[in-house]
C-alpha cells in the first residue's frame, strides 16, 4: 500500500497543484500498466497496488516545470523528493537515501536517469544512427498501430510500443508524452483507413441496392475482427481516455455520414423508401457493429449474420424482401 501519494505538483507553480486524495476508488486521473492478474484500487486515502510483477501508474495530466512527488510508506516521515520523477512499484531496489519499510515501493525514478540510460543523449540502445523527433514519432505511432490490429487497443501501453520499436520506454514517453493520445491515434488510424476503402467500394459501385448487399458482406464476413476488436475496445477504454473518446465519436459521425449518403442516393433513385435517411443509416451502423461484436465470440457464422442484417435492412430501405440476399 501507498498511503498519502497526496500531491504532484508543478514545485514552481503551487497555485496549480494537482492532487489525488485516493477516495472511492477514483483512478480517472491515472493510467495503470500492470501485468494480468495485478489489482489497484483507491479508498479511504489509499492508493493500494498489488502486482506481483510490477506496475506502472501514470498521471494523466500534462505538468510542467520541475515535478516532485511526495510519498509515505506508513511512517509519516517516510518522503522522498525528486525532479521530473514518476513512482513504480516492481521488482527493483530502493533508491538512494530511502527510508521507508522495504519492499512497498520499489523504485522512485529520475526521468533525466531514464532517459540517460535509454541512450537519448547520444544514439539508440541497438547502436542505430538517431532519429529526429517526427521520424521517431512516426515509428511509435506505427508500432502501436501494428500492436492494435494484431492484440486491441488494450495491448498498447508504453511497455509495449517500446519493445515493439526497440528502445527504452522512457524514449517513447519524451517523443509521445501522453498514451492517452498514442491510443487515440492509433484507434482513428485504423477505422479510418477501412472506411477510406469503403468510399471506394462505393464510388464503384452506382447501384444502390447491390451496393449495400455488398457493403453487408463485406463488413459481416469475419474478415475484418481485429478492426472489430479495435472499435469495441475503443467503447469501453474511451470511458476514461476522453482523447480517445473524441475520436471514437468523431468516426462514428464519419461512419453515420457515409451510411446516410449511400441511402440518400437510394432515395434519389428511387430504389430505397426511406423517410428519415439519418435515423436509418444510425440504426444501420448500431446493427453493424452490435453483430459484428458478437462474431468475436463466435455467434453463428458468417452467412447467418449475413442473412439476419440483410432481412433486418431490407426492411428499413423499403425493399422486396430476399432483394439484398440474392446471389
Amino acid at each position: 500500500m501507498i498511503a498519502g501519494l497526496v500531491a504532484l505538483a508543478a514545485l514552481v507553480a503551487p497555485a496549480a497543484w494537482s492532487a489525488d486524495d485516493f477516495r472511492n476508488n477514483d483512478l480517472s486521473r491515472w493510467s495503470i500498466e500492470a501485468e494480468p492478474g495485478a489489482q489497484v484500487t483507491a479508498q479511504n486515502g489509499i492508493l493500494d497496488i498489488d502486482a506481483a510483477d510490477g506496475a506502472t501508474l501514470w498521471y494523466r495530466r500534462p505538468l510542467t516545470g520541475p515535478v516532485g512527488i511526495g510519498v509515505s510508506e506508513g511512517e509519516p516521515d517516510a518522503r522522498e523528493r525528486h525532479p521530473r520523477a514518476i513512482v513504480r512499484r516492481g521488482l527493483g531496489r530502493h533508491p538512494p537515501g530511502h527510508r521507508g519499510p522495504p519492499g512497498l515501493v520499489d523504485q522512485l525514478i529520475n526521468f533525466w536517469e531514464a532517459y540517460r540510460l535509454a541512450g537519448m543523449a547520444s544514439k539508440d540502445s541497438a547502436g542505430r544512427a538517431r532519429l529526429s523527433g517526427e521520424q521517431r514519432r512516426a515509428q511509435i505511432a506505427a508500432a502501436a498501430e501494428r500492436i492494435a490490429r494484431e492484440h486491441g487497443l488494450s495491448a498498447v501501453t508504453l511497455r509495449a510500443v517500446a519493445t515493439a520499436v526497440g528502445v527504452g520506454p522512457a524514449l517513447v514517453a519524451h517523443h509521445a508524452p501522453s498514451m492517452d493520445d498514442v491510443v487515440a491515434a492509433a484507434f482513428e488510424t485504423i477505422v479510418a483507413a477501412e472506411l477510406s476503402d469503403l468510399e471506394h467500394l462505393r464510388a464503384d459501385s452506382p447501384d444502390a441496392v447491390a451496393l449495400v448487399r455488398e457493403l453487408l458482406r463485406t463488413l459481416l464476413d469475419g474478415t475484418r475482427s481485429d478492426v472489430t476488436l479495435v472499435w469495441v475496445q475503443s467503447w469501453a477504454l474511451g470511458r476514461r481516455n476522453e482523447a480517445l473518446a473524441e475520436r471514437v465519436r468523431a468516426q462514428m459521425d464519419a461512419w453515420t455520414a457515409f451510411l446516410e449518403r449511400i441511402i440518400r442516393d437510394g432515395v434519389r433513385t428511387g430504389s430505397f423508401r426511406v423517410d428519415d435517411p439519418a435515423a436509418v443509416a444510425a440504426q444501420v451502423l448500431g446493427m453493424i457493429d452490435g453483430l459484428n461484436a458478437h462474431a468475436l465470440v463466435s455467434w453463428r457464422d458468417a452467412d447467418a449474420r449475413i442473412r439476419l442484417m440483410s432481412t433486418a435492412v431490407e426492411a428499413m430501405l423499403g425493399l422486396r424482401p430476399g432483394e439484398l440476399t440474392a446471389a
